[in-house]
């Protein structure tokens, strides 16, 4: 399995809709993150989340043969609960518009842009 060598997480929101999606994507590069930082539901061409944000997580100069189960721990061992991941899975599996970010080191400008352009998340119980 790769090491994830930002040592960072990945910030997740869904949208209602593709325009407050597109401007949150906006913002983000307006804010200086890179198209390889973020991943956009519209733009996946995997058919599942996993598979569609492991680039995210593995660089290009590194193997490319993670299992699901591998990718699925870099997630978890970022402070992501199965959880959460679920929920986004869901949201993904159900064609809604998710947005996921990896911020390296971020992560309050990221949740902040988020939350400006309309963006829910995980609510735990």
């Amino acid at each position: 399995m790769a090491e994830n060598k930002t040592n960072e997480s990945l910030a997740f929101a869904t949208f209602d809709t593709t325009e407050h999606a597109e401007q949150t994507i906006e913002a983000l590069h307006d804010a200086g993150f890179a198209s390889d930082q973020i991943r956009y539901s519209k733009q996946f061409t995997r058919e599942n989340l996993l598979g569609s944000i492991k680039d995210l997580l593995v660089f290009p100069d590194e193997r490319q043969d993670e299992s699901e189960d591998d990718i699925l721990t870099m997630v978890q061992n970022m402070g992501i609960s199965e959880e959460e991941f679920q929920y986004y899975d869901t949201a993904f599996s159900d064609r809604k518009l998710v947005i996921v970010v990896r911020p390296d080191g971020q992560n309050q400008l990221v949740e902040s842009i988020f939350r400006d352009n309309y963006g829910a998340g995980y609510k735990s119980e």
